[in-house]
């Protein structure tokens, strides 16, 4: 079918304050030499994600549902394999800086049901990235392609634990 594409702005390019994030050229030096102080074999060898739930999708129990619950359920579920959970769009207590997030050896890149800044950043760690499939589009992911760039999961998530295994003794 005809779609129509709307051009938006990476609004994070500036900056991201809310989150302590500052322009991209400070940012992306910030988040290469994180990469660079924890070599890859020496990071966690976990799966890692934070995001907020936006409290769009609650079920009547008040449960949190949607696109990125899979992931944050398989973190509790088997939590050595996965370190996921929600936070509270930017409360500062739930909040793992970028630069930390070098710190995991797989990185996962999951949108919730709208646009995320976060591929650049999570890229830049040079950790092995999980991209769930996602309907919004970077401006540069056509050139990313699936097995070179990232592990591609299908949005359901039922490959992933065994993708993670999988990338965990490679």
């Amino acid at each position: 079918g005809e779609h129509a594409d709307v051009m938006w702005p990476c609004f994070s390019f500036w900056d991201w304050k809310e989150l302590g994030i500052g322009p991209w050229p400070a940012e992306s030096a910030r988040l290469l030499r994180a990469a660079q102080r924890w070599r890859y074999a020496d990071r966690v060898p976990q799966l890692f994600w934070r995001g907020s739930d936006n409290g769009k999708f609650l079920a009547p129990g008040g449960e949190v549902t949607g696109k990125r619950r899979p992931l944050v359920d398989l973190g509790a579920v088997e939590p050595g394999l996965v370190n996921a959970m929600f936070t509270r769009s930017t409360a500062a207590l739930s909040l793992v800086t970028l630069a930390d997030h070098c710190r995991y050896r797989l990185l996962a890149n999951v949108a919730g049901d709208s646009y995320s800044a976060r591929l650049k950043y999570l890229l830049a760690c040079g950790s092995t990235l999980f991209q769930v499939d996602d309907a919004h589009r970077e401006f540069f992911q056509p050139l990313l392609r699936p097995g070179r760039h990232f592990v591609h999961v299908p949005p359901a998530m039922h490959t992933l634990p065994h993708q993670v295994r999988r990338a965990l003794r490679a």
